[in-house]
């Protein structure tokens, strides 16, 4: 880690280390005197002291230096560290708000796909359970009122166009309510085969009261397929 010395703490350094290499210098003659005297004056004691004091003091300003450089080293270190550590946080607040963001989007869609199948469904079993009770009443109109061709083609019309609808019910719906239809169908045949318009009628009401296999006539199968599509419905 590179040390974090300004020019002032260099040149401080360099000076304090001047200084105590000139006053080890001077208690060096000193003591050289003394020993070559053979004698230790009081003033060459009070020099020694003197120059030992200064030394002293030099080393402990070196050493705050030291210290002072070797804290702002660690501060700067730490505020690396910390920039560091904001600018990752950052960058992981970005993926984590693209993420979520791209979350809320694909659930927004997600949602609107669903409400739209769910809005085809309605939308079918509502169609289909209304195109069956056109055709059924208008079997019952033929049955009491007398037989009207053109209503009840029209009926077969409007079973054409709601089959379309088919594709969004379940399996089970789809199969009673092209049963229904097969039937009323047959009806519908058998009675046209008929020249006079009683005996049409007649032949609708008997066939709509006539019962198949599954011991269901064409009332009941329109009962059954009326309240399956109101449940879906509602």
């Amino acid at each position: 880690m590179p040390r974090v010395l300004t020019v002032v703490n260099i040149l401080l350094a360099v000076g304090l280390l001047a200084c105590i290499g000139v006053t080890a210098y001077f208690a060096i003659l000193v003591l050289g005197e003394a020993i070559r005297a053979q004698k230790l004056d009081q003033f060459s004691g009070l020099a020694i002291g003197a120059l030992i004091a200064v030394v002293g003091t030099c080393l402990t300003a070196l050493a705050s230096l030291y210290t002072a450089n070797r804290q702002a080293e660690v501060t700067t270190s730490v505020e690396k560290a910390r920039a560091i550590a904001a600018a990752d946080l950052a960058a992981l607040q970005e993926v984590i708000t693209a993420r979520l963001d791209k979350f809320k989007a694909d659930s927004a869609a997600d949602l609107e796909r669903l409400k739209k199948s769910l809005d085809f469904h309605t939308t079918a079993h509502r169609e289909l359970g209304g195109s069956a009770a056109m055709y059924f009443y208008a079997l019952r109109s033929a049955a009491i009122g007398g037989f009207d061709e053109a209503e009840l083609e029209r009926a077969e019309t409007l079973m054409v166009e709601t089959s379309r609808h088919l594709t969004y019910v379940s399996d089970s719906f789809e199969d009673e309510w092209l049963a229904f239809w097969q039937v009323a169908q047959a009806i519908k045949r058998e009675a046209k085969t008929l020249a006079d318009p009683v005996q049409r009628s007649l032949s609708v009401a008997r066939g709509m009261e006539s019962k198949d296999h599954g011991k269901m006539d064409l009332r009941d199968r329109y009962a059954s397929l009326k309240e399956k599509a109101k449940r879906e419905v509602s």
